[in-house]
């Protein structure tokens, strides 16, 4: 069972690690060990970043990852390691890989700078207590700077929910981010008036999902419809995210293996 996350942040042109750990992976050993993170773009070489040791877990001493490369790199992948200090670099325990960030590079309409896909909402277990017997719910809030944030029963911890999400099917996964994507665009364009057709006069993350947006659907936002046209609009964009993601295929796969 572990509990961490690992993204990247740009930092003047480059990109920065950052790293938080609630939970290591799971081992039997009475001594201190490693922690160790592996992080690799593509097919590069792979970089290994110390984290401390399982009861002192330390902050990234030098957490620049300079191996994303303009209009070339796809995706940056991890994997998680504790490792025995007695030199043998027994591994005790371990992550499966996992990803930490895809690249998608599109000109924009002046020709500027590669855009990087980023995280539209953030991902978190209920540590308050707040959900008591729901399983998931979305924050919303206002504030451009505040990312929605899907929040998680504490119980998922057992079956590393978050990260599951993060990697994308199953059936799980596929239900609450489809039900997460609908309630933001209920919040933005039905709650508030935000306008696909005008996403520059929002900011911060309502800005960000309402081009999204603007780019899944496959047909013109209407403009001045009233709710239920609006909500028509939403469920064309969630079919057009579905079918572009294969979510059906992937609960069916998922289904079969049960």
């Amino acid at each position: 069972m572990t509990d961490f996350s690992v993204g990247l942040v740009k930092n003047n042109g480059s990109y920065d690690l950052e790293v938080n750990i609630d939970r290591l992976p799971s081992f039997s050993y009475e001594g201190v060990a490693e922690i160790r993170l592996t992080v690799w773009a593509d097919n590069k070489p792979r970089r290994i970043y110390y984290l401390g040791t399982t009861d002192n877990i330390e902050d990234l001493g030098d957490s620049d990852f300079p191996d994303v490369e303009k209009g070339r790199t796809k995706i940056v992948k991890g994997k998680m390691n504790v490792v025995k200090q007695d030199g043998s670099k027994e591994i005790l325990g371990y992550t499966k890989e996992f990803p930490i960030q895809k690249f998608t590079f599109e000109d924009d309409d002046e020709g500027g700078e590669d855009e990087t896909t980023v995280s539209l909402v953030k991902v978190d277990y209920d540590r308050a207590g707040e959900l008591e017997n729901l399983p998931f719910k979305m924050v919303i809030t206002e504030d451009e700077q505040e990312y929605p944030l899907l929040l998680l029963h504490m119980d998922f911890i057992e079956v590393e929910l978050k990260q599951k999400i993060a990697i994308g099917g199953g059936i799980a996964q596929t239900l609450i981010v489809t039900q997460a994507v609908r309630e933001v665009l209920e919040f933005l364009i039905i709650d508030n008036p935000g306008n696909v057709n005008e996403p520059e006069m929002s900011e911060g993350w309502q800005q960000l999902w309402l081009l999204w947006a603007k780019k899944v659907s496959n047909r013109d936002f209407p403009e001045g419809a009233d709710s239920a046209e609006l909500h028509d609009w939403i469920e064309d964009v969630i079919s057009v995210f579905s079918r572009k993601k294969s979510l059906i295929r992937k609960m069916k796969d998922d289904l079969r293996s049960l």
